[in-house]
């Protein structure tokens, strides 16, 4: 009986082992390319952000590598952004926009919804809340109209002010047409380092730190320039208007 027993155990944790490397082997890491940095255009959405931000949050390193990694529909990417790191006399930073570097293969149009989440964890290794909306998510569609390297600039809500480590996050929301094979989808860019805590992958089957779990030459080149703010929320009972407290 005992020897029934174990061999069932032992047989339930193989099992569970083969469903989480199958789970992970469903994104594998391909090679990456190296990016020119004098290639990159830059391709601005909806309204225009300041040029004199306080600051810059998020990854800031120069542009590398393309990873071509994406798997819509829920294929999430967030990076820390940290309101410490820009001396606000408050402590609270607005965040104005997301800017994320992409390779688009074609000229195709791909759906996506930026957003700023909560963190959750040690102070040591801050992880994502996507169910923690700090400020209201927005949707866009990138259609740059020709294959190339971009740097999307996506404004945020007027008023996204927090006072505590965060996340901003871009989720590929859906296929994109035009988008929708591994040759034609946009594809990730990274920087040369990958630091790990700063950068995750959230998807149906999975939450991944791209450093640690996945091996990612860098980590995702995505930022978000800021500026400071009060760290009371406003009175506007609407989202767009609302400053956000992180909590």
């Amino acid at each position: 009986m005992r020897l029934r027993y174990r061999l069932a155990i032992t047989l339930s944790l193989l099992t569970l082992s083969l469903g989480t490397m199958a789970a992970h082997a469903a994104k594998p890491l391909p090679p990456a390319e190296p990016l020119s940095p004098e290639s990159v255009q830059q391709f601005q959405l909806g309204h225009g952000t300041s040029t004199n931000a306080a600051c810059v949050l998020g990854v800031t390193d120069p542009p590398a590598w393309i990873v071509n990694y994406l798997a819509p529909p829920d294929d999430a990417y967030f990076n820390l952004v940290n309101p410490a790191n820009c001396a606000c006399a408050t402590g609270a930073v607005q965040l104005n926009d997301i800017q994320i570097y992409l390779n688009f293969q074609a000229a195709c149009s791909q759906p996506v919804q930026i957003s700023v989440v909560g963190a959750t964890g040690a102070s040591g290794c801050f992880r994502p809340d996507p169910s923690n909306y700090l400020c209201p998510p927005l949707n866009y569609n990138l259609a740059p109209g020709a294959a190339g390297n971009y740097i999307f600039t996506l404004p945020l809500p007027t008023g996204c002010c927090i006072n505590g480590p965060a996340f901003i996050g871009i989720n590929f929301i859906a296929p994109g047409a035009g988008c929708n094979t591994s040759s034609t989808q946009p594809r990730l860019v990274t920087t040369n380092i990958c630091n790990p805590c700063v950068s995750y992958n959230v998807y149906p089957s999975g939450f991944d730190d791209l450093c640690v779990d996945i091996g990612f030459p860098g980590n995702v080149a995505m930022f978000a320039d800021a500026d400071c703010c009060g760290a009371t929320p406003s009175h506007s009972d609407t989202w767009g208007r609302v400053k956000v407290l992180y909590r």
